[in-house]
């Protein structure tokens, strides 16, 4: 992809932006957002239009339901975690990112609060097998010791 290629690029204007997401990056081929806590991925059974999928569709359609512009999911969220989300513009896009996904470095900050006065941070990278380059074995969550935060007392 050239730098021309991008340069032409054109975002759907400011007033077809979704509520809940911040667009950090967009070209013909990806759409990367900042999604908020409490905002699904995807829809369920029950919840169809407050999503990060069904916002980023209209918002690529620019309001019109007619329109063939269309977003694919690369990967998911859960509902309470916040965090950066990978749309694929095309299927071409979506088919490379999903392939290619477990050779991905990825890197997670996770904060921890137990009570008003013990808060804690981490940064954990992964490679793609979801190894910690730095450390042996799996990451789980609850693990002390690849959060390096103390035993709870």
């Amino acid at each position: 992809m050239t730098h021309e290629h991008q340069r032409a690029f054109k975002g759907p204007p400011k007033k077809y932006q979704p509520r809940g997401l911040a667009i950090l990056y967009e070209d013909r081929d990806l759409l990367v957002v900042d999604k908020a806590s409490g905002l699904l991925t995807v829809g369920t059974d029950t919840i169809k239009e407050q999503t990060a999928y069904y916002l980023l569709t209209d918002y690529v359609r620019k309001g019109n339901q007619k329109s063939k512009n269309r977003i694919f999911i690369v990967h998911r969220l859960d509902r309470d975690t916040s965090g950066l989300l990978v749309f694929a513009k095309t299927e071409e896009a979506k088919r490379y990112l999903q392939d290619e996904w477990q050779s991905f470095k990825k890197q997670y900050c996770a904060v921890k609060q137990r009570n008003d006065d013990d808060l804690a941070a981490a940064k954990i990278t992964l490679d793609g097998a979801g190894q910690r380059p730095d450390a042996p074995g799996d990451l789980r969550v609850g693990d002390q010791h690849a959060l390096d935060l103390p035993a709870p007392t």
